[in-house]
């Protein structure tokens, strides 16, 4: 199967499964005409398509979301414990689809660790999306910005959290399905 067939499959599935737990509630009451004695098919079908086109919602109401909004929404920031930390997660909302948006996010990115390394702040990343070719090119932009550093990087197997929340995150807001590495990295950037 391909991969960009998996979510309308899992789509499919949805709909199904919910059809079977649907389908005995159709004997109570309230589904039934108080005139006829049959069932009210309007409300029966304005509930079974509310229910099955629910899912794909999602990714147009963040189309949406993008387009009204200023927010790039590329990275969380939040500051740790000391003033002098902060850890950078790239948003499940950020548009990674084309190769325009990917390297919008790289700049922004490069961007947000300069200021912090002006700042003298380390800066702590962790994810499944740093691979090591990444925290090469990371490390090989930052310099040709002008801004030297030192990586400590820490390799970590991937948490079932991870591996359970992205794939539904990613499937329900972009429709495709990420195949996510064994390993993952937490890197910490701090002013050389």
């Amino acid at each position: 199967m391909q991969k960009k067939h998996i979510p309308f499959c899992i789509w499919i599935i949805w709909n199904l499964i919910w059809l079977c737990f649907y389908y005995p509630v159709l004997r109570y009451s309230y589904f039934y005409s108080e005139y006829t004695g049959s069932v009210c098919l309007s409300s029966v079908i304005f509930i079974v398509a509310g229910t099955c086109l629910a899912p794909l919602t999602f990714r147009a109401g963040l189309k949406i979301m993008r387009r009204i909004s200023d927010n790039p929404f590329s990275f969380f920031i939040k500051k740790a414990g000391k003033k002098d930390r902060c850890i950078i997660h790239l948003s499940p909302y950020a548009d990674t689809r084309t190769h325009e948006e990917i390297s919008k996010h790289w700049s922004i990115l490069i961007e947000l660790i300069s200021n912090a390394m002006t700042h003298h702040e380390t800066v702590i990343m962790q994810s499944h999306l740093l691979t090591p070719a990444r925290i090469k090119k990371l490390k090989n932009k930052l310099e040709s910005h002008g801004v030297f550093t030192s990586f400590k990087v820490y390799r970590r197997k991937t948490t079932i959290n991870e591996k359970l929340s992205v794939p539904l995150i990613y499937l329900l807001l972009h429709w495709s399905l990420p195949l996510l590495p064994s390993e993952s990295s937490t890197v910490i950037i701090s002013a050389k």
